[in-house]
């Protein structure tokens, strides 16, 4: 995911050196471009990469719905104790199934497995985006009712509060890239924009992998 988006942040980059300019009205007419056929090479071949990296990542998350089962399964088993907490649990377990599922549909579909039609792979990629929304949006309800049971108790540890801060952190960058590809005309945010929001959820994420690591 870093790797990937920060890529894309690259060729985003690469790509505005490429956009042909004018040096003046009366020039109009003369095509004067800052591109080089070097810069095109390396921008078309990241390009290229980062559309790789991407098909990998979500063929990954094909056998998604294993582990969004197991998740299920514990969090039906050990629910929240607060009443609050624990309908959110139930709430993102399910519309994550739902997600996946129209992920995988639209992936197979993409990928000539299934035969769904481009307009039917649209809705459920923008479907599946919007259910991975209302995700973040229960995540952001999760955390407000963190806060507030928190706050009637005391001792809270510097780790706990610097995890909620990165989880919070993340669904910001995450909210406005789910609403980006929940449009099914394409979202209104530039590959630039995407790719840093991206770049920064996938470093804090690595930074979390790191830590629980050597922990």
């Amino acid at each position: 995911m870093t790797a990937g988006y920060s890529m894309l942040t690259l060729v985003s980059v690469l790509e505005r050196f490429n956009i042909p300019s004018a040096k003046s009205e009366e020039d109009i007419v003369v095509d004067v471009s800052t591109s080089s056929p070097s810069i095109k090479s390396v921008e078309t071949r990241l390009r290229n990469l980062t559309s790789l990296i991407s098909d990998i990542r979500i063929f990954m998350r094909l056998w998604g719905l294993l582990g969004i089962a197991e998740w299920g399964v514990q969090t039906y088993e050990q629910p929240p104790r607060d009443y609050s907490l624990r309908q959110i649990a139930y709430a993102q377990v399910l519309v994550n199934v739902f997600y996946q599922i129209l992920e995988n549909l639209a992936y197979l579909s993409q990928h000539k497995v299934l035969r769904f039609g481009n307009k039917a792979q649209n809705k459920m990629w923008a479907w599946s985006c919007r259910f991975w929304a209302a995700h973040v949006a229960l995540d952001f309800c999760k955390l407000w009712r963190i806060r507030q049971l928190r706050s009637r108790v005391k001792g809270t540890t510097d780790s706990e509060e610097r995890e909620w801060w990165r989880i919070f952190t993340t669904n910001l960058c995450y909210a406005p890239l789910t609403l980006h590809w929940s449009m099914e005309n394409g979202g209104a945010l530039s590959d630039f924009i995407v790719g840093l929001l991206g770049t920064t959820a996938g470093v804090l994420s690595l930074q979390h992998a790191w830590r629980s690591t050597a922990a």
